[in-house]
């Protein structure tokens, strides 16, 4: 599955280029405007980007195919019969993330209110950022089939996710909080460090922290990684629950855009 995540970067650089961009645009505007409109920007255009690679797992699409023979139209992608689906998605991962929250409450409490931490610390940072990947693997392990089912169309109900997550929850736990906290250790590590001998503003006096910037640029590549391998893995596990034969080759998958 590591395998695959890495060949539809790969096989679609220009896209998850792009992406990056994206991402470090909504951070430097993120310092300007207020963080939780940026943040939900990020989690959208995240979502686009797991959207793109289960639909192009599920179908075997090959953008730069379906253009040449003129049997795809972009406003299909998006108003197919029943709805929106990237809306839907989104919303539907909204519905996991604060599925998460609220099951992490108690730990928030115990970090800032009532326990270890008074106040927000690099320590209570990092010790809130373990738990919530941990927490939210495990909601995603059980219930994260639930988004390239709606996709598809076949068992999508949260009951039927459920049903399949418990079957093979271990092995998924494992590569989820893999794809989750990898990335994420790994770019806050190189941003801190980053910014202790740069600044912590990506704009000083003026001035583009160009150090720090690459170092972001970076640092979103490898969530955007983390994020292709979850979706790999849990279109994978549906497919397999459900019996949905895979494509014919993983080579000429192409991101949907």
């Amino acid at each position: 599955m590591l395998k695959e995540a890495f060949s539809i970067a790969r096989r679609n650089m220009d896209f998850y280029i792009t992406y990056a961009l994206l991402l470090f645009a909504v951070q430097i505007a993120g310092e300007y405007l207020q963080e939780f409109y940026s943040n939900i920007v990020s989690t959208f255009l995240l979502c686009t980007l797991s959207m793109n690679v289960q639909e192009s797992i599920l179908w075997d699409l090959d953008f730069k195919a379906t253009v040449k023979h003129d049997d795809f139209k972009l406003l299909r992608f998006f108003f197919r019969p029943g709805g929106f689906p990237l809306l839907r998605f989104f919303f539907k991962s909204a519905a996991l993330f604060l599925i998460t929250l609220l099951i992490m409450l108690p730990s928030i409490y115990f970090l800032l209110g009532g326990g270890v931490f008074s106040s927000f610390t690099l320590w209570s940072v990092f010790a809130g950022m373990l738990i919530f990947s941990a927490i939210f693997s495990i909601v995603m392990a059980l219930f994260g089939t639930w988004l390239p089912a709606g996709l598809r169309g076949i068992n999508s109900s949260f009951e039927d996710a459920f049903q399949r997550g418990k079957v093979r929850f271990l092995a998924t736990y494992g590569r989820v909080l893999a794809g989750v906290t990898i990335p994420v250790l790994v770019a806050m590590v190189a941003v801190i460090v980053s910014a202790v001998f740069t600044g912590p503003d990506l704009l000083t006096n003026g001035r583009p922290n160009i150090p720090l910037a690459v170092i972001m640029i970076i640092s979103m590549g490898f969530q955007m990684m983390g994020w292709t391998y979850i979706s790999v893995v849990l279109t994978r596990r549906y497919m397999d629950a459900e019996h949905i034969d895979p494509p014919s080759a993983v080579k000429g998958i192409s991101a949907v855009v």
